[in-house]
């Protein structure tokens, strides 16, 4: 009787089996999951920017001012690559034009860049902060045109014994150049420098160093109800912003690019109320920066720059494997 009621389950169990086999080419393909943001509010899509370049970049664990700056009037983006002799928190100023952001050219010559990027008004110079050993800082200026470099000597300038650190915050006209200057512990001072003698004033009062001194400066924008959608300011005011790391819009406030908690890069599109992730393999996402003309996005990450197109026709491009070395 037993063994009766074994064969009688073996067959009800062999049956079941058969009946249930399904041929794995008649499955649907396994959906692949987008990411998950911190603008829930905002649908995420699969990414809609073209990746054109790939470079590698000056590597640093510290925030060291600007090390990506887009020219003010052309798309031509300035960056900071490993030097020749250094690859850690000094490297070499280059610049590479749209559309294609090929053949870098290099703006410094031997002069080792620390950071604190700043295009002229009329993007025919850059200025940036040199580093001399032993831990001497300088304002230092690059033409465009020729790639000769200049450390400008302000003498004016004294020296705190302590810190020389510089921050460049811009230009204030064509000659001059506005900085902050180390003027004891805790302290800051801004001057401004003219760049063709050297001469230098102080503006303002001594200032207590901020702890943000040093990091990226993000193009910013105030909330404006006639520019953006409700929707946004609701997730805005309680869950979008306590969750981006510096966000940087671009000048028509129509896009705003930043990273979240877990370092990886997003461009949220207010003008059409979605956003998507830019493709960066395991590599934590550290600055952001929008063309003027809002097309174009450089994301520097640990070891990389790399530049992307958010208007690009078509699907976006397969990802760049490979950073190119800048001559």
């Amino acid at each position: 009787m037993r063994n009766r009621i074994f064969l009688a389950i073996l067959c009800v169990l062999l049956l079941s089996a058969c009946a249930g086999t399904v041929n794995p080419e008649d499955l649907p393909p396994t959906p692949t999951p987008l990411p998950t943001s911190s603008a829930p509010r905002f649908p995420v899509v699969q990414t809609e920017a073209c990746q054109l370049a790939k470079y590698q970049a000056m590597r640093t664990r510290l925030p060291q001012g600007d090390l990506l700056a887009w020219g003010t009037k052309e798309n031509t983006l300035a960056f900071v690559g490993p030097a020749a002799q250094s690859n850690w928190f000094t490297g070499t100023l280059y610049s590479v034009t749209a559309p294609a952001f090929q053949n870098p050219q290099k703006l410094s010559g031997t002069t080792l860049v620390y950071g604190s990027l700043a295009w002229s008004p009329d993007d025919s110079r850059i200025a940036y902060v040199s580093l001399h050993q032993p831990e001497r800082y300088a304002l230092s200026v690059s033409q465009i045109r020729s790639a000769a470099a200049s450390e400008i000597a302000s003498p004016a300038i004294p020296s705190d014994g302590l810190d020389s650190s510089r921050v460049i915050e811009g230009w204030s006209d064509a000659q001059s150049v506005r900085m902050l200057v180390s003027c004891g512990v805790d302290c800051d001072q801004t001057w401004i420098v003219n760049i063709h003698d050297g001469s230098a004033e102080t503006i303002g009062e001594q200032l207590r160093r901020a702890k943000s001194r040093m990091w990226p400066r993000p193009l910013l924008h105030d909330y404006d109800p006639a520019e953006f959608p409700q929707m946004f300011l609701d997730t805005w005011a309680d869950r979008l912003s306590p969750q981006m790391k510096e966000p940087t819009w671009s000048e028509d406030a129509q896009k705003v690019a930043y990273i979240d908690r877990f370092l990886t890069a997003w461009v949220l599109r207010v003008d059409q109320e979605k956003q998507y992730m830019l493709y960066t393999p395991q590599v934590d996402a550290q600055e952001l920066k929008w063309s003027r003309d809002g097309r174009y996005l450089a994301l520097r990450t640990d070891d990389d720059v790399w530049i992307y197109d958010t208007e690009c026709a078509g699907e976006a491009q397969a990802p760049l494997n490979a950073a190119k070395s800048a001559p």
